[in-house]
């Protein structure tokens, strides 16, 4: 016999068999945090910030294709607060890119843990000044540098750098880790007593059923349409969900939010109770960054392509080998495996125990056309547990064992070329299917002139109308091959264009006594900007690269004395084609 709802229990014998049942899983839930804290010290580590700590990124939510390894702190939307030590250690690794993290600065501390600080504006005058000794030797702005044990030691408390907006972020926030020293595996950092306030439950936008591996045929999921009882409590309105599928999946459009922050975060602990049995859960405890990527699997990835929106599924594709998910029974199906009526209980909960659920009911119905089972035609059935290649006219696919997440019926497509490109559109598959691994992929040009080989790169697009981007590509006899993990059209182009470089500051052949710094805009049209050099009367200088905002930034130093100075950039792009910009500026 089924269970009866929590919030539709009489007061019947059954009802009070039952409600003891269903408080306790609830009571569970917030215990679990707790037992997880007690395996991590609570008192080691202060603040990395000297404000109220508030969050705009969460521990493990779905950043792209990836998990995000930290949290993200709010630092006022402005740059320059000062960023300290949270312990006693050395700096293990300190780096400076023009992506990703930007500028960071590791820190080993003695009780085997490793704190990370990114996105930061500027370090402190004395790791400042190591960075670009290394950087005038090495002649070059990105660098990431292992400094060792007793190199650089820093104490609790000790201001490390400024906080900033410098790499891949998209706005002021200090993004911050905790690691296992031995295996740099983050680590929740809310695991460690920082005083992070939350009393605001998860909110549940929205939740949707799934007709899960279906094989050769399609069926496109449904949403259900949640309304909400009160803040914490969900229902859907047409209860029993009726469906002509004897497994079902669900997934769930879920964000947390935090105490003093607008962010919608993403959510710690999600759990699928079907009958009182639970199904799946998934928490947000630690991970291996080589297995980040599987964040593909964890949502529907192909609603979030179509349609921008994040779903997390509540059961797991074949091959999602994340290790968020503790003991899931059947990954998460759920079998009907009769015509009786079931409850379910979807419970989203954030580290502080604030919850919110959603119950319904759902029923087998095979009059119901919920799903739909569309014959998909396809070229080659892709599976996780093989390797596969696929070879037609002019075009070649290695797909490594593991590639995709579930079986994949793979559609190809040669569609004609244009006038600008040097093969035919090669459509694989489609956008809304994820890939885990590089596939390696070879494309034959048509009729491309031999001045024009070193020129050559394979381009890519998601869809019709989408704008082509370059893959790179490197010859192999008469194809040129690259290594890609995305689904789409690929094809040959060739790219002659040198990038632009324009002053952004200044002008040629001016006085800049007043300047403190000097700023120039580099761009290319299609291969993308593989180097560049800026000197001083012959000896290299130190610019900053900016790659998301195309920004070169020198700031002027000892290295720009007064007097007139020939200055000079030189730009290349990945296929060769190069720009030197040249002028006298007097300080």
């Amino acid at each position: 016999m089924k269970n009866i709802p929590f919030a539709r229990i009489s007061d019947t014998s059954m009802g009070k068999l039952l409600l003891p049942t269903r408080i306790a899983l609830l009571l569970l839930l917030p215990l679990s945090v707790l037992a997880q804290k007690g395996q991590y010290p609570q008192d080691a580590f202060r603040s990395p910030l000297d404000i109220t700590l508030t969050l705009s990124g969460t521990f493990c939510e779905v950043r792209g294709n990836h998990f995000h390894s930290g949290v993200d702190f709010r630092t006022k939307e402005r740059t320059g607060l000062d960023v300290y030590a949270v312990a006693n250690g050395y700096v293990s690794r300190i780096k400076e890119l023009p992506y990703g993290f930007g500028k960071a600065v590791y820190i080993d501390h003695p009780n085997g843990y490793t704190s990370v600080y990114a996105h930061i504006q500027e370090f402190s005058p004395r790791l400042e000044k190591y960075v670009e000794k290394r950087q005038y030797e090495q002649e070059t702005f990105s660098i990431d540098l292992r400094p060792g044990k007793g190199g650089l030691p820093v104490r609790q408390g000790e201001v490390i750098a400024k906080s900033g907006n410098s790499g891949s972020s998209s706005g002021p926030h200090l993004h911050f880790e905790i690691r296992d020293k031995e295996s740099q595996e983050p680590i929740n950092p809310l695991y460690f007593g920082f005083d992070v306030r939350d009393d605001q439950s998860p909110v549940i936008w929205n939740a949707m059923v799934y007709n899960p591996g279906k094989g050769k045929f399609s069926s496109e999921p449904h949403e259900l349409g949640l309304k909400r009882r009160k803040a914490g409590e969900y229902f859907i309105a047409g209860n029993p969900v009726e469906v002509n599928s004897r497994r079902i999946g669900f997934g769930v459009r879920t964000f947390d939010k935090s105490y003093g922050s607008g962010h919608y975060n993403g959510t710690y602990f999600l759990q699928l109770t079907v009958d009182g049995d639970t199904l799946y859960r998934f928490k947000g405890d630690r991970f291996a960054f080589y297995q980040t990527r599987y964040a593909n699997a964890h949502i529907d990835y192909a609603t979030k392509r179509k349609r921008g929106l994040t779903y997390q599924q509540l059961f797991l594709e074949p091959n999602d080998g994340f290790p968020a998910y503790s003991a899931p029974k059947n990954r998460g199906i759920v079998h009907l495996d009769d015509n009786e009526v079931h409850d379910v209980t979807i419970s989203a909960m954030d580290q502080h125990g604030n919850r919110a659920e959603l119950s319904f009911e759902v029923q087998y119905n095979g009059n119901k056309d919920l799903f739909s089972n569309e014959k998909v035609w396809y070229d080659q059935m892709i599976v996780p547990g093989r390797s596969a290649t696929f070879a037609y006219d002019g075009i070649n696919i290695q797909i490594p064992k593991g590639s995709v997440y579930d079986s994949v019926n793979l559609d190809y497509q040669r569609r004609a070329s244009a006038s600008y490109l040097y093969s035919p559109i090669h459509k694989i598959h489609n956008k809304t299917t994820p890939l885990h691994k590089h596939l390696t992929l070879q494309i034959q040009p048509n009729e491309l002139p031999d001045v024009s080989r070193s020129k050559a790169v394979i381009v890519y697009r998601p869809e019709e109308g989408s704008s082509w981007r370059s893959k790179g590509g490197e010859w192999h006899n008469n194809y040129l091959q690259t290594k890609t993990r995305a689904f789409g059209q690929y094809a040959v182009k060739i790219d002659t264009i040198p990038p632009k470089v324009r002053p952004v500051n200044f002008r040629p052949y001016q006085t800049i006594s007043s300047k403190r710094k000097l700023k120039v805009k580099i761009d290319d049209h299609l291969a993308g900007i593989d180097s560049y050099r800026a000197e001083v009367d012959g000896n290299w200088l130190l610019m900053a690269y900016d790659a998301k905002n195309d920004l070169l930034t020198y700031t002027m130093d000892e290295h720009f004395p007064e007097g007139e100075h020939k200055f000079k950039l030189i730009v290349k792009d990945q296929v060769g084609n190069e720009t030197i910009f040249k002028t006298k500026l007097t300080k």
